[in-house]
């Protein structure tokens, strides 16, 4: 029996793909015992390195997931812990600058659930052609301002004109990165600027609800003709930082974790706890009163312990 070290570029419910090191994608089957795992986390995720054996032309077992150096994961509303990708160096979240709205708060749980992992994060506002004339173009650029003052890179692109293409692929390059965010925002049409060759199916935003459509149904992995790895996953419409206790929330915030130590109470929440330092930067206006609302939301929605 032949056995090949792959990467998997592709995981369906139905459908399993690994690339081997010659270049050859294989179909595969899993082994029983994987199957099996019943842990709350998937088994197999784009991004992992296994070991497949080949069955015939184009099909596969696979036999064996190699140790992992990371996952990237989250949590739906109701706390059941969903694993996304394996293997993963950064976090490039896309939203859309007007056609579905950028929602923030969903950017801001992605950021803390990504400094917590040790990833690099950055923005990417697409669509933003669609704002050339808007009267909200100000607001959303001293949003924009905001979060480059925090530290996080934020790209401005249009994937329709093909505005700032070059200093997205530029970020990509010599890594794997998992583009996440709302569905409809432009994952799809972004990864076709980055190479045509891809085709993938885009569609437009409901005109009824006003929300995405999601197109990409299944996780799948994409090297870029710039260098690196894409991993594009299906548009969602919740997110939940998993595993962050509420008395560390914080510290994965950059402009809060900044002033660790200087509160009354170490195990201040930063709400309405005397002599917190975090609420008096806020006044003083060195904390961003949305960031730090963004925060108290999703410090209600993590378990108490």
């Amino acid at each position: 029996m032949s056995i090949e070290e792959g990467l998997v570029v592709h995981k369906s419910s139905s459908d399993l793909r690994v690339e081997t090191r010659i270049g050859v994608v294989v179909r595969c089957s899993l082994r029983g015992k994987l199957r099996a795992a019943g842990d709350g986390r998937s088994p197999v995720l784009v991004g992992d390195r296994v070991e497949i054996s080949l069955t015939s032309e184009g099909e596969g077992t696979l036999e064996r997931v190699l140790p992992r150096r990371n996952v990237l994961g989250r949590s739906t509303a109701g706390g059941k812990p969903v694993v996304i990708a394996a293997n993963v160096d950064a976090l490039l979240i896309v939203m859309a600058a007007r056609d579905p709205p950028p929602r923030w708060g969903l950017a801001d749980r992605m950021l803390a659930s990504a400094d917590r992992d040790g990833f690099e994060a950055a923005i990417c506002i697409n669509k933003w052609d669609q704002i050339d004339m808007a009267p909200e173009r100000g607001e959303l650029l001293d949003t924009c301002e905001l979060y480059r003052r925090i530290g996080y890179p934020v790209l401005t692109v249009s994937a329709l004109r093909g505005d700032g293409i070059d200093e997205v692929a530029s970020r990509l390059g010599n890594k794997v990165t998992v583009l996440s965010g709302h569905s409809g925002v432009g994952k799809s049409t972004l990864l076709n600027r980055l190479d045509p060759s891809l085709s993938l199916t885009t569609t437009e935003v409901n005109e009824v609800t006003g929300k995405g459509r999601h197109t990409t149904t299944a996780a799948a992995l994409y090297r870029i003709p710039s260098g690196g790895h894409v991993i594009d996953t299906p548009g969602f419409r919740e997110f939940m930082p998993s595993d962050i206790p509420r008395t560390e929330l914080w510290l994965h915030f950059p402009e809060m974790a900044g002033l660790e130590g200087a509160c009354r109470y170490k195990d201040c929440l930063h709400r309405e706890e005397p002599g917190c330092r975090v609420r008096a930067a806020l006044e003083e206006g060195k904390v961003p009163r949305m960031r730090y609302e963004s925060y108290l939301r999703i410090l209600e929605s993590l378990p108490r312990s």
